[in-house]
């Protein structure tokens, strides 16, 4: 026997079901095979923005029960269960999950996407035990960040009203069914961009979104302003200078605050050269060792005195206090570094054309660089 609040009839494939609920207890009785879900029970079709809150039982004399909290059998290995949650507890049967009782895949193979269980009634599921179910307790699905987790894009669950109008006990319900929009703030952040908050910001309709705090996460590169969309959720971001960003505003719809990967700052360039330079360019760290004819080398001071300056203002990168006139001097610390240490280089095969256009990219004035490397120099030496 099957039974669900859908029948496996149904559940056909490439069908789905979306914004359904269930609130009561689903007993199944048979003396064979049974199958038993709380939105559907046989189902070949996706299963999306969903919730149960009863309790799911089989009473069968034979061993075959399956039972989940949404889906007894996902039978359809392509069919996905998606952003759904359940309540109810689901006993144990030969098969039983707080979300799909069986046909749910693996952790590495997942067909549950973005699904949740109440902790002490749902955590004893094979999904759950096999990584496939978040589980979480009363208190964090109730609040309103559990709602924005459940979009997941898309607007499909309210958190629900308070007081004696609750509709599903303070967990969240459906959109059509009532209750207050929350809208989700999602930061999308590149490689080289850090936030003082989580990326995923939930909002209650109508209040303003606290200020977040958004920063280069190191002085090599720099942040431009974002892609907001939709361009007219309410929310607007502001450039602070230096590497740091304020979001703010009153959402009126759920919004992606996009990053793209940070531009590489002057300073970033230079270090970039210097990288450069060190890696590519052999050292010999003695004199009199054996050296091919016509090859030259570049002394161990000088490779050591590069370093030493890349070391110094790669901690100036890592200090987002660093004030624009220490990381200008970092800058053209590493520049000049970087002129003396080509100046010293005795390599006939070192592409050195290369190198410097590197560097000429990155200065603004090749002047200064290079009387800052005539003081420099001194702490440099060739040897052939």
């Amino acid at each position: 026997s099957s039974l669900g609040m859908i029948d496996s009839f149904y559940c056909l494939r490439h069908n789905t079901i979306i914004g359904c609920y269930n609130t009561g207890d689903i007993n199944a009785y048979s003396g064979g095979s049974a199958y038993c879900g709380g939105i559907a029970s046989q189902c070949y079709a996706n299963v999306e923005s969903c919730y149960n809150t009863g309790d799911i039982a089989i009473h069968c004399s034979d061993k075959a029960a399956h039972q989940g909290g949404i889906v007894s059998d996902l039978k359809d290995s392509n069919a996905r269960v998606i952003n759904c949650y359940n309540l109810g507890n689901t006993a144990a049967g030969s098969s039983y999950g707080a979300i799909i009782g069986s046909g749910y895949g693996s952790a590495s193979n997942n067909r549950i996407v973005n699904c949740y269980a109440l902790e002490g009634v749902g955590d004893k599921g094979e999904d759950v035990n096999n990584g496939c179910v978040t589980v979480l307790p009363e208190a964090d699905m109730k609040a309103a960040l559990f709602v924005a987790k459940l979009h997941n894009g898309a607007d499909t669950f309210n958190m629900d009203v308070a007081g004696e109008d609750a509709i599903n006990g303070g967990y969240p319900v459906l959109a059509w069914q009532g209750g207050t929009p929350v809208y989700a703030v999602k930061l999308a952040l590149g490689d080289h961009a850090v936030a003082d908050a989580d990326a995923l910001i939930a909002v209650v309709s109508g209040e303003a979104l606290d200020a977040v705090t958004v920063s280069s996460d190191n002085a090599r590169y720099e942040l431009a302003l974002p892609e907001i969309a939709p361009a007219d959720a309410g929310v607007a971001c502001a450039d602070n200078g230096d590497r740091t960003f304020t979001i703010s505003g009153t959402p009126t719809a759920s919004v992606s605050v996009t990053f793209a990967d940070a531009k590489v700052s002057q300073l970033g360039a230079a270090l970039e050269a210097a990288d450069k330079a060190y890696e590519e360019i052999p050292v010999s760290y003695a004199s009199g060792n054996d050296i091919a004819d016509g090859s030259k080398y570049v002394s161990e001071d000088a490779a050591q005195a590069l370093k030493e300056i890349i070391d110094a203002a790669q901690e100036v990168c890592a200090d987002l206090n660093a004030s624009p006139a220490e990381k200008a001097s970092a800058t053209w610390a590493v520049r000049a570094a970087i002129v003396s240490y080509k100046t010293s280089i005795q390599i006939a095969h070192v592409d050195t054309t290369a190198l410097e256009a590197a560097i000429e990219s990155a200065t603004e004035d090749m002047n200064g660089v290079e009387k800052c490397a005539e003081i420099l120099k001194q702490n440099f030496r060739s040897e052939e």
